[in-house]
């Protein structure tokens, strides 16, 4: 063979394998695109019903969970933990709820996803603020600002700096915490995000509340509440109003409206037994507690706290146990127990001072002034109101209270800030490094196929008498390739008749009666599968190549349904399957008898194919203007669209098994299309998975 036919025939293998590697590998891509988007559409959902339906929030999650660990997506995962997170912090679920934060951040990391990243370590701090970590949240609340800002996340950078306000108020800093407040809200405002604006104005009101501006407070705490009113008639989140209406609950219990008060807290506890909040309804139990004793009715008033308390105890966040334990000791002073209700409230304040609330230390301070002037020990009432003004001076000059341990976090913060910002700017570097050998790469691909289409070219320059004579190649290529695929298929069920065949003549004696009834089952189920794909092999053969003399005539199609119906009854009947012919009139058809038995044939065996055990089959006939149309119905597998367009093309190497494991060709239905189109007829199919399939077609009912 000349040399020149060994270049042109390794320049073919070369391009073949180019061209099959990459459209397998677009075809793999798309698929999992679909994937991807079907469970990130699931996540979203999960996520937009978490305080709705909280059980099926998690089920969702844990499918994408479970699907993203299958098809090894990463990015999937990651979100899918998060979403677990969330759903678990929403029911003060905090271990859980880390745990998953936790297993997301690593996956942020491996992606270097730094948007989410971001997102996940401001969901952490808050937990571990939660948990009175607070020197840790702060850090983490750091770390959470830089992946924000380097991805642009407005909404994790709002969040984050307001629960640093908040640290720095509830340790009576509020310069500080106003001025972090006001950062997240701009930051809120340029992520849209109107609930982050409604918390800030609440933040505020709170502000106000600690530095007794309460006339102040309650003008943001409702214009808060409004806010959150808006947001609750979109998504039915009743958070934000939860917090509203306890704090304007305070301010009413403050104020001595004691009614409006009983109004807001009877609220309050509505909305979070509905959402199962156990903190919320301590949180409610607590105000009910306050209530009944500035009515008097101490009692009633000890068993609302005490169920506050129950609840409390299951939970590591201490804020809210101090004014428990302060109410708790006031009543039993008031009902005499003097002693037991001193403790009480010294346990308040222990509390108090370990979480830094100088607000609750000022009341607690200001109570025991009360008692012990009730009392008359002078002493104590002039030690109680020195710490009263102690504290009162803090608030005011707050500035000097800010924790030397604090302070040296931040100046740790900003010193690993910089060391990032170093390992930032090397990883730019490297990354450019990395792109100038990517282009590289792809200049010298390029050039390749430069080379490669050039070598084309001067083939096909050379070769141009023989371009028709290779497209001619093509064609018996192609042609052949059908051929070797069926006989791919032909060669299976005689290995499988010759080996249940040769079972039966060496150990026929030896066999029970129930295997050999069972070999020749088999036996006879591949034997008839290999004539039907035999005569459907030889019916395309002779189509193709114009053998087949198309002889239509009148006749009466219910006779011929019956005929195949009972010859297609014994196979039906290996599966218990039920055929139904459901049209006992006469109507007569214009159609070629063979061609109309084929077609019949093959739908019908199609239809027991992918018909599960014990189902059924339909056969119906209508007349429509000059037309009769069959429709051949079963209730079986179904099929999904991209299965139902490929029906009618030769893909013999992509077949489906049937619900026996019975193995086609997909010749059956491409032999029958043609024939129905001899005769002017139309082939048609409706499907849905796991609901069944219709097959319909039309023939003339009178010569055109």
């Amino acid at each position: 063979m000349p040399k020149k036919y060994f270049f042109i025939i390794f320049i073919f293998i070369v391009i073949s394998f180019a061209f099959n590697y990459s459209t397998q590998d677009i075809i793999n891509k798309v698929d999992n695109k679909t994937i991807q988007n079907k469970l990130n559409l699931k996540l979203d959902s999960a996520l937009n019903i978490i305080h709705k339906n909280n059980y099926k929030a998690q089920t969702l999650a844990n499918f994408c969970l479970y699907e993203s660990q299958k098809i090894k997506n990463k990015f999937l995962e990651m979100r899918s933990q998060y979403v677990l997170g969330k759903a678990f912090f929403s029911i003060d679920s905090i271990n859980d709820s880390q745990k998953h934060f936790n297993k997301a951040l690593i996956l942020s990391e491996e992606i270097e996803d730094y948007w989410y990243k971001g997102e996940i370590l401001n969901r952490i701090a808050i937990n571990q603020y939660r948990t009175n970590d607070t020197k840790l949240a702060l850090e983490t609340f750091n770390d959470a600002l830089y992946y924000s800002k380097e991805s642009k996340n407005y909404k994790a950078i709002g969040s984050s700096y307001s629960m640093i306000g908040t640290i720095f108020r509830v340790n009576g800093v509020y310069s500080r915490a106003i001025e972090y407040f006001i950062k997240s809200r701009l930051n809120y405002r340029k992520a849209n995000f109107n609930e982050g604006d409604a918390w800030v104005a609440y933040l505020l009101g709170q502000v106000n509340s600690d530095l007794r501006n309460s006339e102040k407070a309650l003008k943001y705490f409702k214009e808060a509440l409004g806010k959150y009113h808006i947001l609750n008639s979109i998504d039915g989140n009743t958070n934000g109003l939860a917090m509203c209406y306890e704090q304007i609950a305070l301010l009413n219990l403050e104020f001595g409206n004691l009614d409006e008060a009983n109004k807001n807290i009877n609220i309050l506890l509505k909305i979070y037994s509905k959402t199962n909040s156990k903190y919320g309804i301590s949180s409610s139990y607590s105000l009910l507690g306050k209530l009944e004793y500035l009515k008097g009715n101490y009692k009633q008033a000890q068993e609302h706290l005490y169920k506050s308390l129950e609840i409390k105890n299951n939970y590591l966040n201490l804020h809210g146990k101090s004014s428990i334990y302060e109410y708790l000791g006031l009543c039993l002073i008031k009902s005499g127990h003097l002693n037991e209700g001193l403790q009480k409230i010294n346990k308040g304040l222990e509390i108090a001072l370990s979480t830094k609330s100088k607000k609750n230390q000022l009341t607690i301070y200001s109570k025991l002034a009360e008692v012990y002037l009730g009392l008359n020990d002078l002493k104590k009432v002039i030690y109680y109101k020195n710490k009263q003004i102690e504290v009162q001076d803090l608030i005011l000059f707050g500035e000097a209270d800010i924790q030397i341990e604090q302070l040296h976090t931040f100046y740790e913060l900003d010193e690993k800030n910089q060391q990032i910002n170093q390992l930032k700017k090397e990883k730019e570097v490297n990354i450019l490094k990395i792109e100038q050998q990517k282009i590289y790469q792809i200049l010298m691909g390029l050039v390749i196929l430069i080379i490669i289409i050039i070598a084309i070219i001067i083939y096909l320059f050379y070769n141009k008498l023989l371009h028709k004579n290779n497209e001619l190649n093509i064609l018996n290529t192609t042609k052949n390739k059908i051929f070797s695929i069926i006989a791919h298929d032909l060669r299976s069920p005689f290995n499988t008749i010759l080996g249940f065949s040769d079972l039966l003549s060496s150990n026929a004696k030896k066999l029970e009666t129930t295997k050999i009834v069972k070999f020749s089952q088999h036996i006879n189920s591949e034997a008839a599968n290999t004539l039907s794909l035999l005569d459907n092999l030889l019916n395309w053969a002779k189509s193709q190549t114009g053998q087949i003399a198309f002889k239509p005539k009148k006749q009466n199609i219910q006779t011929l349904i019956l005929q195949i119906l009972e010859e297609l009854n014994p196979t039906a009947e290996l599966k218990n399957i039920t055929l139904h012919y459901l049209h006992p009139e006469e109507i007569e058809v214009y159609a070629d008898t063979h061609m109309l038995k084929t077609i019949l044939r093959n739908i019908i065996t199609n239809a027991i194919k992918f018909t599960h055990p014990k189902g059924n089959i339909s056969i119906c006939i209508k007349q429509k203007n000059k037309f009769t149309e069959i429709a051949v119905s079963d209730d079986g597998i179904g099929m999904n669209d991209e299965s139902r367009n490929r029906l009618f093309t030769l893909h013999t190497n992509d077949t489906t098994k049937g619900t026996a494991n019975e193995k086609g060709s997909g010749l059956g239905l491409i032999i029958c299309k043609e024939f129905i189109e001899k005769h002017g007829g139309k082939i048609w199919v409706t499907s849905e998975l796991d609901k069944g399939t219709n097959f319909y077609f039309s023939l003339p009912n009178e010569v055109k």
